[in-house]
C-alpha cells in the first residue's frame, strides 16, 4: 500500500498537468482563431460597403450597414434574453428537485439512525414518493 501511493500521486500529477498544458494550448489555439475569425467579418462587411457604394451610393451603402447591424444585435439580443429566461427556469426546477432530494435524504438518515420498523419505513418510502411526484410536477 505504501509503494502504491507515490506512484498513484505521480499519474494524477502528471495527469494534472497534461490536462492544463493541453487547455492552456487550446484556449490560445481558439483565441487566434477569434481574431481570423474577426477579421475575416470585418473584411466581408468592408467589401459589402464598398460593394454596394459602387452601386447605390456611399452613403446609402454606409446606412444599409448600419440597419443590418443593428437588426444583428437586437436578434442577438433577444437570443441572449430566451436563453437567459430558459436558464433561470432550469435553475428554479434544480433548485426545488434539490430541496426534494435533500427532504429525502434527510428523512432516510434519520429513519437510519434507529432500529428499522414499518411505520419508519413507511414514511421513508411516502417521502420519497413525494419528493418523485414534486420533482414532475414541477416540470
Amino acid at each position: 500500500m505504501n509503494a502504491f501511493l507515490p506512484l498513484l500521486f505521480t499519474a494524477v500529477k502528471s495527469d494534472v498537468a497534461t490536462t492544463v498544458k493541453r487547455t492552456k494550448r487550446q484556449a490560445l489555439l481558439y483565441a487566434l482563431l477569434g481574431l481570423f475569425a474577426l477579421t475575416t467579418y470585418v473584411l466581408a462587411i468592408i467589401s459589402a460597403i464598398i460593394y454596394a457604394a459602387d452601386h447605390y451610393g456611399a452613403l446609402e451603402a454606409v446606412v444599409a450597414a448600419a440597419l443590418i447591424a443593428a437588426a444583428t444585435s437586437l436578434l442577438v439580443l433577444a437570443i441572449i434574453a430566451v436563453l437567459s429566461y430558459r436558464d433561470k427556469r432550469l435553475r428554479r426546477g434544480m433548485i426545488h428537485n434539490t430541496a426534494a432530494v435533500a427532504q429525502m435524504g434527510a428523512s432516510s438518515v434519520s429513519s437510519a439512525a434507529g432500529p428499522m420498523d414499518l411505520k419508519k419505513l413507511l414514511m421513508v418510502a411516502a417521502a420519497a414518493f413525494a419528493a418523485t411526484k414534486l420533482s414532475q410536477s414541477r416540470k
